[in-house]
């Protein structure tokens, strides 16, 4: 297994060396690192062998060992050990995947190359790398072996294993979001967040590729829901936290002195999330129909274009009728067809050519 990109508080790292043994081989790759916190990480890329491992053996060791000075200008080390599974087939390591790492990895890979972009190439570079994003996806989802026809045409559009079917949603989001997307291209802090996106740890860089959304309700109620457009209802105050920034969205029907409290028990939340945060996020607060809805929409999928099946698959309260008919009618002659980015599911369709 070589080392093939890393990303992250590095200030130098050397060429992995080979020690061979009696039945393996042991390569040992030095870094220098700078200072860290404990809320950001090191990312490692790694290139398996090309041809299997010998011995049989169904686990690699990978152990870290690290030097560092303390604040009193003592010497320590310590030292972790992980065995890692190797996948003998095709379905074995189909089933080690885990869609969270390989976005937050891909992430942070595709973010370094627009850091990387020359300003006068910038916007054929971005371009570049969310097609590069595209095609990786419609080349990993054909791999599959299994795949299902959605139509009776000649495209097929393969069908994922029940535990990878979060990946191509994360891809979506993510190219859409902050990070790479086109509504954000020319906000000087995104250049600011990416900066800081490469040295974060898994959990807060996922944060940022997959927002929160929740929402109150007139009686109070607080869950948590789906990145749809289908969300923006007249009876519901909608937060979405997305690490950086978290925006408060306010439907018509809750704007009146009588909601002063469910209000007040957003905007509560919402400064509760910054406590400990650094740098505090931006709280942005809108109403519906302001001209300031349209940093909520870009973050959202626009799933009211697409057929009532859809969308009773991919936002569950329709199903249990929790929005009414005219409620999700309203939704759909308010925002229109007017949104110019694809909602996730013809985003999908399209790299099968629908």
């Amino acid at each position: 297994v070589r080392v093939s990109r890393i990303i992250g508080s590095v200030r130098s790292a050397s060429e992995p060396v080979e020690e061979a043994k009696s039945t393996s081989s042991i390569y040992t790759l030095h870094m220098m690192v700078d200072p860290v916190n404990e809320d950001e990480a090191i990312s490692l890329f790694l290139t398996p062998p090309a041809t299997p491992m010998h011995g049989g053996t169904d686990r690699l060791a990978v152990q870290v060992e690290v030097a560092y000075t303390t604040l009193d200008g003592m010497r320590s080390t310590r030292i972790q050990t992980r065995m890692w599974r190797v996948a003998a087939n095709l379905e074995g390591y189909l089933k080690s995947i885990s869609p969270q790492t390989v976005a937050v990895l891909l992430a942070k890979r595709s973010v370094l190359q627009a850091t990387q972009l020359h300003h006068l190439r910038y916007e054929d570079g971005m371009r570049g790398i969310r097609a590069d994003l595209d095609e990786g996806l419609k080349i990993f989802c054909k791999g599959l072996e299994n795949s299902n026809s959605s139509s009776s045409g000649s495209v097929h559009v393969p069908a994922l294993p029940e535990h990878l079917a979060l990946l191509p949603e994360l891809i979506y989001h993510m190219r859409q979001g902050p990070l790479l997307g086109l509504a954000f291209e020319d906000s000087d802090s995104v250049k600011i967040l990416r900066s800081r996106f490469l040295r974060m740890e898994f959990s807060l860089a996922y944060r940022v590729i997959l927002p929160e959304l929740h929402s109150f309700d007139a009686n109070g109620k607080f869950e948590a829901l789906p990145l749809s457009t289908l969300a923006m209802q007249e009876r519901r105050i909608l937060l979405l936290d997305n690490l950086f920034q978290i925006i408060i969205w306010r439907g018509k029907l809750l704007e009146s002195s009588e909601c002063s409290m469910v209000r007040g028990a957003c905007e509560e939340e919402a400064w509760r999330r910054t406590i400990g945060r650094v740098p505090c996020p931006d709280i942005l607060q809108m109403s519906q129909g302001s001209t300031g809805e349209r940093w909520l929409l870009c973050r959202l999928s626009p799933g009211h274009k697409e057929s009532k099946g859809s969308q009773v698959r991919d936002f569950p309260g329709l199903g249990r009728d929790e929005i009414g008919e005219s409620e999700r009618e309203k939704i759909q002659n308010r925002l229109g067809h007017g949104i110019a980015h694809k909602s996730f599911r013809e985003y999908f369709m399209s790299l099968f050519g629908y």
